[in-house]
């Protein structure tokens, strides 16, 4: 590896920070050489390492564990930097001269005899006594280190510390070399002065570093910035060195660790104290765990949706990596991301959000629009097209292209997907494409003359650092019409954002099987509409437009 000149001021800022004794000035000159000059980052993550090997005196390398290129922390031209180093420091200057002897006479004593008198003997076994004691102090006395504000607590939900000590509000300043942190429950966001994002969720014990956190036990994400490379985890079996990383890591209180690398790549030394490391770079969407009992290194499936990634107290919202919200959960008064109650739904009547225990009619006559208390959901409304004017937001969108309808319907839009054609039979399971959706929370039932208006602004609130980039479902009429009821059934399925249609399926039919909704969405998009019609007939004693909309979902990207 070549390495640029001039290198002796970075190392000794590099060394500095290493051990805990650089100033703040000097720490922020560190980051500025790392931010203009991309050539010293490897450097640093050179010393970085070497100074996890020199800190395991055992440390070996295991190349058949893994196919990635093994680290040889020897390198030649790193020590020959070092050594330039050496040459530049300070020098404490010695005098060359060496003081004269001379002879003037050689005098001989005589030995006289000494008597040592008992309080010489009790003076002398004082003195050792204290003696032995100063050793002692100077052997486990702990070394006085100094405390450093690295981070800041920036968010947190649902937490309880073990200890009241350690009760902290959003904003705190957090210090390296304090007590340990216990966390018995919640998650926390910090948020280190180099940008260095770290999300730790209970159980856990860890420590803050300058250039990184000791997890005694406990789950942490970390999203590493390009002035936080270098970043190190330690656990009490693994070190992990960051080399431009998202990444999960799992400390068990048993030892073992296993670490998931969601984008760049990680070095990992494992092993605990005294035993056989093994040396290797973990890359993208791979996972490695150390097993503390065997003392061995594998590879396991990659987890990409078990660490918490992003937290927001004020909608008690936590992403963990999830790429889609579903509109049924958010129905059934979830969040999008599985917490949502299967039966539950939306009144069309009055807004409010009920358990569903059976379906019975409903008929608006002036298809009004009700605001609903869904935090995501704007209002939902009996479609009158022909008749009234057809309201969809709560600012006052029109959509005047509705056809005539009945304003028959029933009484929920709701999260499930069954119905109860028959007073006092049990419901069945609707069907699109020969499945059922069971009770999972899969599913939007919605009969013909029935409109929802969700509120993406509030979803995009909910979940802040994340894009919506598009809508999407499978929709159509179930196929369980043609079982129970002699005639065909026919829906109209409308979606509309902003009240500007972007699809239209007419006359749909459970013959017809299902259809694809795709719709992109743009960050300025406020209301996304979706309004199911009886296709212009009229109520015949009791037809079967049984619409559905199987797997709602909005599809998200990380902003960052």
């Amino acid at each position: 590896m070549e390495y640029p000149t001039n290198t002796s001021e970075f190392v000794s800022l590099t060394l500095q920070a290493i051990e805990g004794r650089i100033t703040d000035d000097d720490f922020a000159r560190l980051e500025k050489y790392l931010q203009d000059k991309p050539e010293f980052r490897d450097i640093y993550s050179d010393l970085n390492i070497m100074y996890a090997y020199l800190r395991r005196p055992a440390l070996t390398f295991d190349a058949d564990v893994h196919e990635s290129e093994q680290y040889d922390p020897l390198d030649a031209e790193l020590w020959q930097h070092l050594a330039e180093y050496e040459k530049t420091a300070p020098r404490f200057e010695l005098s060359e001269e060496e003081p004269s002897q001379e002879l003037i006479q050689k005098v001989v004593h005589a030995r006289n005899p000494y008597k040592i008198s008992k309080f010489n003997i009790f003076t002398f076994a004082i003195s050792a006594a204290a003696i032995f004691l100063i050793l002692l102090f100077i052997k486990f006395a702990p070394t006085k280190r100094y405390s450093v504000e690295v981070a800041t607590l920036i968010d947190q939900v649902n937490v309880k510390w073990a200890d009241s000590r350690s009760q902290l509000d959003n904003g705190s300043r957090l210090l390296t070399n304090d007590l340990p942190f216990v966390l018995d429950k919640g998650i926390i966001s910090i948020l280190y002065d180099n940008d260095v994002e770290v999300v730790i969720e209970a159980p856990a014990k860890f420590e803050l570093e300058q250039s990184g956190v000791i997890l005694e036990y406990g789950r942490l994400f970390s999203r590493v910035s390009e002035s936080g490379l270098g970043f190190r985890v330690e656990t009490p079996t693994c070190q992990f060195v960051d080399l431009g990383t998202e990444f999960g890591i799992q400390a068990d209180i048993n030892g073992s660790s296993e670490l998931h690398v969601i984008k760049g790549k990680v070095q990992l030394f494992a092993g605990a104290a005294k035993e056989k490391k093994t040396s290797l770079t973990v890359q993208v969407d791979d996972a490695i765990r150390y097993d503390a009992n065997r003392s061995q290194v594998s590879n396991i499936p990659i987890q990409k949706t078990v660490f918490a990634r992003q937290v927001n107290s004020k909608s008690n919202f936590i992403w963990r990596g999830q790429k889609v919200i579903n509109l049924a959960d958010i129905v059934g008064e979830g969040n999008g991301f599985g917490t949502g109650t299967v039966d539950h739904g939306l009144n069309l009547l009055t807004g409010k959000s009920e358990r569903v225990i059976k379906l019975d009619s409903a008929w608006d006559k002036n298809g009004q629009y009700r605001v609903t208390s869904n935090p995501y959901v704007d209002g939902v409304f009996v479609p009158r097209g022909g008749l009234f004017p057809v309201q969809v937001s709560s600012t006052g969108l029109r959509f005047d292209e509705c056809p005539k309808t009945s304003g028959y319907s029933y009484r929920y839009i709701f999260n499930g997907a069954w119905h109860s054609h028959i007073e006092g039979e049990p419901p069945h399971l609707l069907k699109l494409n020969d499945l059922t959706f069971e009770k999972t929370g899969q599913a939007l039932y919605m009969h013909s003359n029935a409109g929802i208006t969700f509120d993406l602004e509030a979803i995009r609130r909910g979940t802040p650092g994340l894009r919506i980039n598009r809508f999407k479902a499978t929709a159509g009429v179930s196929q369980t019409v043609l079982e129970i009821w002699p005639k065909s059934s026919r829906v109209d399925f409308w979606v509309l954002v902003d009240g500007q249609i972007r699809l239209e399926q007419i006359d749909a039919k459970p013959e017809d099987g299902s259809f694809k909704i795709e719709i992109d969405l743009l960050n300025k998009d406020r209301f996304l509409t979706i309004i199911t019609t009886d296709s212009g007939s009229e109520y015949e004693g009791g037809s079967r437009d049984w619409a559905l909309l199987a797997d709602p979902v909005l599809e998200l990207d990380d902003e960052k």
